[in-house]
């Protein structure tokens, strides 16, 4: 079921990106991890993928945020893209 929401939070993410023909695109995630030492949050996309951004202090595990992602110009990987800009998107209860 979560797969689902998550597929379906990403689709409706990427119909509003208004950048996406200039190497960029959304993606939905949850939050999984929260190390306020080093001020990381780790979330989570539907396909199981773990990123990492700075700036934990607005959230908590479970709270899914929809990420502007940059392509840094490479189409055939996305192991090299990056977060540009977060968005609060509610949370998910288990």
């Amino acid at each position: 079921m979560f797969t689902k929401i998550m597929a379906l939070l990403t689709l409706l993410c990427s119909l509003s990106c208004p950048i996406q023909d200039q190497g960029a695109y959304m993606r939905g995630m949850e939050v999984v991890n929260l190390d306020y030492q080093r001020d990381i949050v780790t979330c989570r996309d539907g396909v199981g993928f773990e990123w990492e951004y700075y700036g934990c202090e607005d959230y908590c595990e479970g709270d899914i945020v929809c990420c502007l992602m940059a392509t840094m110009g490479t189409e055939d990987t996305i192991f090299d893209d990056q977060i540009v800009m977060v968005d609060y998107s509610g949370f998910y209860t288990k």
